[in-house]
């Protein structure tokens, strides 16, 4: 948000945290409502959960999933889903040491704008198979891995600069 900030962007970006996805993804059901109760346009809604502790070593440490939607109800929005998908994985290896993987939509705050049939994508680290810490007390700022979360944070930079127009 910082960087961002600073930066003359054509586009419209929010960065918004929501709270109760585990609950039945509260935050993201009520916000998405909002915003489209009012027909606020909404070009791209880019998810991050779960970013900070990369798969074990074993599996390469560097991997990302990135999720692309196939089954919205807009068509054209599965269309604008997996491009920027494929966009954001060609970012990846250009700009970042990670191994982007796609695959389809999984689970998480994004399920409530693609309902109301907004494109869509994900970025994650797998974790919920491979923290040791997921939904425990231990999931703390201190069992993150700072490298791997910085990698994450310039991919989703990049990402918005390359699709902003007016960033040269």
């Amino acid at each position: 948000a910082r960087i961002l900030s600073n930066i003359d962007l054509q586009n419209n970006i929010q960065i918004v945290f929501f709270s109760g996805e585990e609950q039945g993804q509260w935050g993201s059901k009520n916000y998405v409502k909002a915003l489209h109760n009012n027909n606020t346009k909404i070009d791209l809604l880019v998810n991050l959960d779960m970013i900070g502790y990369p798969p074990p070593s074993e599996l390469n440490k560097e991997y990302v999933i990135i999720e692309y939607d196939e089954w919205n109800k807009v068509p054209t929005n599965n269309i604008d889903s997996k491009r920027t998908a494929e966009f954001m994985q060609q970012i990846a290896l250009h700009y970042t040491n990670l191994i982007p993987r796609l695959q389809n939509l999984s689970n998480s705050d994004f399920n409530s704008f693609e309902a109301l049939g907004y494109t869509v994508i994900g970025l994650h680290d797998g974790g919920e198979k491979y923290n040791p810490h997921y939904h425990k007390s231990s999931d703390s700022p201190d069992t993150l891995d700072i490298e791997y979360l910085t990698a994450i944070t310039k991919l989703t930079l990049a990402t918005i600069l390359k699709l902003d127009t007016n960033f040269k």
